[in-house]
């Protein structure tokens, strides 16, 4: 058993797990191996001999067989220290790969002139190209009294517009936009590698990451200053399409209830997130298309009849009769604007009534809109009146993301505790981009931090506190026990903070600096101090405990469910600190009760049978996590300190998972302690202080046994 404690203090060593005050260095972990292999070869080859013996003298052919597998383990293990190479430095978690990032190509597509033009007057603009009013600069170019110049390929049936840079602000903001995107995106990844220990939070910061590509695509195609039109028919009655635009004009149903756009995954519960937020990007554009399915039809078809027409004058063809309110854009363009203000505006009612959730719709829709004012061309003065209320709208909008609506819907869900929906990330991120869009002056970097980040630091703040109690017999058979001992530990209350996991939570020490690699060990663990403790021999006055003052376990593994579920918590054994155990060193336990404590306490989690049974288990779990240790990591997210982030992410959860799968190789069943449902009423107390009994009946050891095992966690959200 030895051996097996050695292998034990090696691989906890190694992952980071060291029992004692300070990490032992490479060279000391070495030379532990080294004696473990010694030791265990020596049982190897006192084993043979004893097999020998056994067969020679005939005995029972099942205690053979189980000696022989003991010796197989024995071996497995020799075999296991020996290709491990401890001494060595590890290996560089992760292995630089050379990336290059694809080359961003804007949406924009520039009309290049041969010299600078100037805006026309009114009197001046009595050109006319497809549907524009200005003045010509060639024959496929012209500049409206709005700045707006227009180029219509005739051979591809291209039409491409460029609005003035001074009089359209907001369009070029959104391309400049654009084209910050990646470097947004470093900035971001830049100020969650400041922050300590956030790459507990990985899973949303790498959703919250994955927002910028999101908002790139998704505002790509909205940017675009090119049209593609149909191919002109060149045999077509333009009557045809004449009285198909102006039925379908005609039969056009009044705007009443609007179709609201799709809501954004906002909640941590749902597992396949990624998955989902795909869905929803998916879901969002379909919604605009579908929401501006009649403006896009009626512009479709005007843009059908002009390009027809243009075809015709161009072929010097007889030019057909076309009423003039279709040749100019004033009637459909004003019914087309009203109807999608009025859509719009119906949104931002929504908003403001408190669908917050709606806000990437609403945006999406106030671009398409603006977008719709070039587009036909907002210059004549049929134009003024309804170009002047959906700007008026836009302030509005802008006004209405600017306010502190937002702020309000987060925290009235943090007040409310739903802590699977505060802790989205990415839902701030897509907040500020939307602010962004809006205006595009704004810093979504600095403003990101300072509005959300720093004040979710300050609200992922909890109070945690561990109490322990046993009662310990070891019976050797008779009617009374030989000896009884109790103690009870209680840690302080502790600051902790949650960790994001797949969708749940786990918990971590708050002031604990998990990165760097110089941190004492003890920051990572627990201190549970002795409050009370005693032995008693058979028929012998009881020894009171006057060992160390403070015991130490490693931090629990939680897994917290908000969503509903169930959620539970893995205790690891208890240990003292090294100085603390040589103070003792040479104590008669008949006679004084001191560090023998731990060995009764410790009871409570581990299973002598069950570790001497899944001993082969253990080993190969042993060597999993020092290889692990040791291991190389490859990833490709083209941001080294991303890469560096998942990194510590993914290193993390393998040391949890091992460390839990250890657990299930050598401790009873109850040391994983069920927290049933956690609290969901918004009361601060997450996990009430009631005893739960780990006392585990199924316990396979008979001589030694724990009567009694009380765990008590009480854990209280008290944000700063």
């Amino acid at each position: 058993m030895r051996i097996f404690f050695l292998i034990l203090f090696l691989t906890f060593s190694v992952a980071g797990f060291s029992q004692d005050d300070k990490q032992p260095t490479q060279k000391e972990i070495e030379a532990q191996k080294q004696e473990a292999i010694k030791e265990a070869k020596q049982q190897v080859a006192d084993l043979k001999e004893e097999i020998a013996e056994a067969k020679a003298k005939g005995e029972d052919p099942e205690s053979i067989k189980e000696m022989e597998k003991q010796l197989a383990t024995l071996q497995n293990m020799v075999a296991m220290l020996e290709k491990t190479n401890l001494s060595a430095k590890p290996k560089s978690a992760t292995q630089p790969v050379k990336t290059v990032e694809p080359k961003y190509v804007s949406p924009f597509t520039p009309i290049l002139l041969k010299q600078p033009v100037s805006i026309p007057t009114e009197t001046e603009a009595n050109n006319y190209l497809l549907w524009y009013k200005g003045k010509k600069i060639d024959a496929n170019t012209l500049i409206t009294n709005t700045g707006l110049i227009v180029r219509y390929d005739r051979v591809n049936y291209r039409l491409t517009l460029q609005p003035d840079k001074k009089l359209d602000t907001a369009y070029y903001g959104l391309i400049n936009t654009l084209g910050l995107t990646d470097k947004m995106k470093n900035q971001f990844v830049d100020g969650m590698d400041q922050m300590e220990n956030s790459f507990f939070m990985y899973p949303v910061i790498d959703q919250a990451y994955q927002e910028y590509e999101f908002f790139k695509t998704r505002y790509f195609g909205l940017a675009k200053n090119v049209i593609e039109l149909a191919k002109p028919a060149h045999t077509a009655s333009i009557d045809v399409l004449v009285n198909e635009l102006a039925n379908y004009m005609y039969n056009l149903k009044p705007v009443q209830q609007v179709l609201p756009p799709p809501e954004r995954p906002d909640d941590l519960c749902i597992c396949d997130f990624a998955d989902k937020r795909k869905e929803y990007e998916e879901a969002l554009d379909d919604w605009l298309t579908s929401f501006f399915k009649e403006e896009t039809r009626i512009l479709a078809l005007v843009a059908e009849i002009h390009a027809n027409l243009d075809f015709i004058e161009q072929k010097k063809m007889p030019k057909p009769y076309v009423p003039d309110n279709i040749l100019r854009p004033e009637p459909y363009a004003v019914i087309l604007l009203e109807r999608s203000k009025a859509r719009v505006a119906e949104l931002l009612k929504k908003y403001e009534n408190g669908e917050i959730l709606l806000e990437d719709g609403l945006i999406c829709a106030t671009v398409k809109l603006a977008q719709f004012l070039n587009t036909l061309d907002d210059s004549e003065p049929q134009f003024r009146h309804i170009r002047k209320a959906i700007r008026d709208l836009i302030r509005q909008i802008k006004t209405a993301v600017y306010s502190n609506l937002f702020q309000q819907y987060i925290e009235t869900q943090k007040q409310s505790r739903n802590f699977s929906f505060v802790f989205n990330h990415s839902l701030y991120l897509g907040h500020e981009l939307n602010k962004k869009i809006m205006e595009y002056s704004y810093e979504v970097d600095p403003n990101f931090f300072k509005n959300w980040m720093k004040p979710l630091e300050d609200y992922n703040r909890f109070t945690l506190q561990i109490t322990i109690d046993f009662e310990y017999q070891m019976d050797p058979g008779g009617n009374e026990p030989l000896m009884n001992a109790k103690g009870t530990f209680q840690s302080d209350k502790m600051i902790v903070s949650l960790g994001v996991e797949e969708c749940m939570f786990n918990l971590r020490i708050t002031d604990a600096n998990y990165r760097n690699k110089n941190t004492e060990e003890e920051k990572f663990k627990i201190p549970l101090k002795v409050t009370k403790g005693a032995k008693e021999y058979v028929n012998q006055t009881p020894i009171p405990y006057t060992g160390p003052a403070t015991a130490v376990m490693i931090f629990p593994r939680f897994k917290l469910n908000f969503c509903n579920l169930e959620s539970e918590v893995k205790l690891d054994l208890l240990t003292y600190k090294k100085s603390e155990i040589q103070k003792h060193i040479g104590d008669d336990p008949k006679k004084v009760f001191t560090t023998d404590m731990l060995a009764y306490a410790n009871k409570m989690f581990l299973s002598l049978v069950e570790t001497h049974s899944n001993l082969e288990d253990l080993v190969k779990s042993a060597g999993d996590m020092i290889s692990m240790s040791n291991s190389p990591l490859q990833f490709t997210t083209h941001n080294p300190k991303m890469d560096q982030m998942k990194m510590d992410y993914l290193m993390n959860k393998k040391r949890y998972d091992m460390q839990y799968h250890m657990a299930a190789t050598t401790h009873t069943e109850k040391t994983i302690v069920p927290l049933g449902k956690l609290n969901s009423n918004g009361s601060a107390t997450i996990i009430y202080p009631k005893p739960k009994n780990i006392v585990d009946p199924n316990d396979k050891d008979r001589v030694v046994k724990v009567d009694h095992a009380i765990i008590t966690l009480e854990l209280t959200h008290t944000p700063k």
